[in-house]
């Protein structure tokens, strides 16, 4: 699958997913994400706040249409798969990266977390676009870390698992095999 494919592949999905959050009602987990973009704290119960500020930049945005702030996790989705395809092409040439993203959008879970404002789409973006330009720093662009890590403690900002991440990758560099 080359590049164009691969493009028209995740803007199909994408339009799909738009189709299907337009026909279906807010649910109450939508409903929270939105009272808790509402009253901005620093932390929520039920985990870190970058759920929060997005929906309520989003909010922002919109004019205070959870309806339309909530079409930004197919958008997230692309991304997340663009990026996943980018670091599937660059590690392992492009036949690999078209399998990817079509393994990745085949997952059911993807799928739920692309229609389902919460934290789990934005990290992945996140982590993903963070691995990437790490491997970048890792070719010899220096100034890369600096982005890698700022997209590393974005990351954490929607997911406390996503510190795990850079650790991961480090452990990944020491390893003879990977490098």
């Amino acid at each position: 699958m080359n590049a164009r494919h691969a493009l028209t592949f995740r803007g199909i999905l994408c339009i799909a997913r738009v189709v299907w959050l337009s026909i279906q009602g807010i649910s109450p987990q939508e409903a929270y994400y939105a009272m808790c973009g509402d009253r901005l704290a620093p932390a929520f119960f039920d985990g870190p706040p970058g759920t929060a500020f997005l929906l309520h930049c989003l909010s922002i945005a919109t004019a205070g249409s959870l309806e339309i702030a909530r079409l930004a996790w197919p958008v997230l989705a692309l991304l997340a798969s663009w990026l996943a395809y980018l670091l599937a092409r660059t590690l392992y040439g492009e036949t690999v990266a078209g399998w990817t993203i079509a393994a990745l959008n085949a997952l059911p879970v993807f799928n739920e977390h692309a229609t389902n404002p919460g934290p789990a789409m934005p990290t992945l973006a996140l982590v993903l676009a963070g691995i990437l330009a790490a491997q970048s720093a890792r070719e010899g662009r220096r100034t890369d870390w600096t982005i890698a890590a700022l997209f590393f403690s974005l990351a954490a900002l929607f997911r406390y698992e996503a510190v795990l991440v850079p650790f991961g990758f480090a452990v990944a560099l020491l390893i003879p095999v990977f490098r």
